[in-house]
């Protein structure tokens, strides 16, 4: 029996764990996937979480992901805000807070018109906050 790890073979994070019947059985190419052959009795919770350092030969533990909206760097072993998706997310919630206040706007909404038309203006205008995307100040929801 012996035991693989499947590593991202760009910046080395590993995907899963695998075993193998035959001593001599190596797991197959897979795109962009590296396995490792590690220790059969090291507990797969050694791995998962981790990273696998191509230059020291060995695995890491992973710093802490700072939200869905970063990807790892196996170059750099640090953590990048990928814009692109981090825009995205925003923007859907952006939109969906936006959808979920229309009825505001109805000419007889009971509700305060003038701050509900202040707060949809400042989510329209997230985009445009100095630290978008990577920090955003959320307006706060009239009372």
């Amino acid at each position: 029996m012996n035991k693989w790890v499947s590593v991202n073979a760009e910046n080395g994070v590993v995907n899963y764990t695998m075993q193998l019947s035959n001593d001599n059985d190596r797991p197959g190419d897979v795109p962009n996937q590296e396995f490792i052959r590690v220790d059969f009795a090291t507990p797969d919770d050694e791995f998962i979480g981790s990273y696998y350092d191509f230059d020291k030969k060995q695995f890491v533990r992973l710093p802490p992901k700072p939200s869905d909206d970063y990807d790892f760097d196996g170059d750099t072993k640090q953590w990048l805000l990928n814009v692109e998706r981090a825009s995205q997310n925003a923007v859907t919630k952006r939109n969906q807070l936006l959808y979920a206040c229309d009825w505001t706007q109805l000419p007889d909404a009971p509700v305060d018109k003038s701050a509900w038309a202040s707060y949809r203006q400042a989510l329209r205008d997230i985009t445009e906050q100095p630290n978008y995307p990577k920090h955003i100040e959320w307006p706060t929801i009239p009372a």
